[in-house]
């Protein structure tokens, strides 16, 4: 979250969906690592690994605080949901029970402009 200027949301939706990337990284990351380094054995590559890992997971962790900074608890589970437990928006309507189209709309709208304005106020 390095920015010195003020946010927007589209900056805090694309910040946002690196969330999505970083848990899909290091995923593969975990699984390649257990692969090429059976038995925890060190190499370069599982050393590279395990750098690469804990970045993603650092980056991932601020992406988390700027979520749980929501103060709406619905909204705060929408973007959880989506940006770091990568549910389909249809899967996060259930969950909700709401429309898919008025959580993926009105809901991912006001979440997102929370999310900004805290990033703002930082």
């Amino acid at each position: 979250m390095p920015k010195t200027q003020r946010w927007t949301n589209a900056e805090t939706k694309a910040w946002l969906n690196n969330g999505r990337r970083y848990v899909r990284e290091i995923e593969a990351l975990e699984e390649a690592k257990a692969k090429v380094c059976p038995h925890g054995s060190a190499n370069e590559f599982g050393l590279d690994a395990d750098r690469q890992i804990v970045e993603r997971r650092s980056s991932l962790a601020e992406i988390s605080r700027a979520i749980y900074s929501v103060e709406d608890g619905a909204l705060r589970l929408l973007l959880f949901e989506k940006y770091i437990l990568r549910k389909t928006w249809r899967e996060i309507a259930e969950d909700m029970n709401y429309d898919r189209n008025h959580v993926r709309g009105y809901l991912l709208r006001k979440a997102i402009q929370s999310v900004t304005a805290n990033l703002n106020t930082l």
